[in-house]
């Protein structure tokens, strides 16, 4: 196991993300054609036929792109394989359980004490209602501190290391929890301060006509879909590159 620096993980992320946009392309087009393709026509249909649920087959397809995606990506920086394959088989059946159970043990508390905190201060002044969001703030990061010290179960669920579990991967990265948060801050942010401002420019530049309107809209889906399909290959080379540094030799 080497030294861990969080930072020069992240910039060899963003390295690996973009230094190469052919290789990036080359593996995400086909993931981002399908979701846009059933994103575009559930719409369509969902209006044409008066089924609202069509609509939510968008959302099933980018989950489903983004996990396999993610998965693919892992396999490429941990095995040198070669991504751009559209699969989901039982691996990314499991890094997708993984991935809820993960999202369910950060949201759930983080809610439920939200819950709680409203109904201790549905009558309490303005300072003390800042004082108890301020401490659900808090509580989130620190709970996402903690539980990101489980991160190493993804990129060894990615390639099937079955050695990894998640009380090694709490070992592994012993002392290193604040710096794993800080690193996947700063693969999210960056981008989503990007994605944001021009998507508001986008939607500002949408009222200037219904012709240009409607590229622009396609433009747009496909800018931000690009996007973030770039920010899942980001985390997974942090999350990649954090289980080459940090897991035991011979995982």
């Amino acid at each position: 196991m080497s030294a861990y620096n969080a930072w020069n993980v992240t910039k060899a992320s963003y390295c690996n993300v973009f230094s190469d946009i052919r290789g990036f392309f080359n593996a995400a087009w086909r993931w981002i054609v399908l979701f846009l393709a059933f994103s575009i026509l559930g719409g369509f249909f969902a209006g044409l036929l008066d089924l609202p649920i069509l609509s939510s087959a968008s959302a099933i397809i980018w989950i489903v792109a983004s996990i396999a995606f993610a998965v693919d990506w892992q396999k490429k920086i941990l095995l040198e394989s070669t991504p751009g394959k559209l699969r989901f088989g039982a691996v990314e059946w499991r890094y997708l359980g993984l991935y809820i159970l993960f999202i369910l043990a950060l949201t759930l508390p983080t809610y439920l004490l939200s819950i709680l905190s409203n109904k201790v201060t549905d009558a309490s002044t303005q300072s003390e209602v800042a004082t108890v969001t301020v401490i659900i703030v808090l509580f989130f990061f620190a709970l996402a501190i903690l539980l990101y010290r489980f991160v190493l179960i993804f990129p060894a669920t990615a390639i099937k290391n079955k050695e990894m579990t998640l009380k090694l991967s709490w070992e592994s990265t012993r002392e290193h929890g604040i710096q794993v948060f800080i690193g996947i801050l700063l693969c999210i942010v960056p981008i989503n301060i990007i994605i944001t401002i021009l998507q508001g420019l986008m939607t500002h530049l949408l009222q200037t006509g219904t012709y240009f309107a409607f590229f622009l809209a396609i433009l747009t889906d496909i800018f931000v879909v690009t996007a973030f399909m770039a920010l899942i290959a980001l985390l997974s080379s942090f999350l990649a590159l954090t289980y080459r540094t940090l897991a035991p030799a011979g995982d």
